[in-house]
């Protein structure tokens, strides 16, 4: 069973959404600059979502993998931004 933390991106300790830290800002230079990578994995019966800072597919998959949470890479983020309630 991996442990999912209940309000930060952490499965089993492990960090599963490099933006977490990041201001919404630097999120969209980031996007516009086409290195953030989309990810998800399944835990407990539940899906989360992700994030992976690459420069590449390949390497996206390389981090991804390299987590351990069996995390797929499902796309380039094309747009970042906050949601009102």
């Amino acid at each position: 069973m991996i442990v999912v933390h209940p309000t930060l991106p952490l499965a089993d300790g492990i960090a599963f959404d490099d933006m977490t830290l990041l201001a919404t800002g630097a999120a969209s230079v980031i996007t516009a600059r086409r290195l953030l990578w989309l990810t998800e994995f399944s835990a407990n019966g539940r899906r989360y979502g992700g994030t992976v800072l690459a420069a590449s597919e390949s390497e996206a998959h390389a981090i991804a993998d390299s987590r351990g949470l069996s995390e797929v890479v499902i796309g380039l983020a094309v747009a970042v931004g906050e949601i009102d309630p």
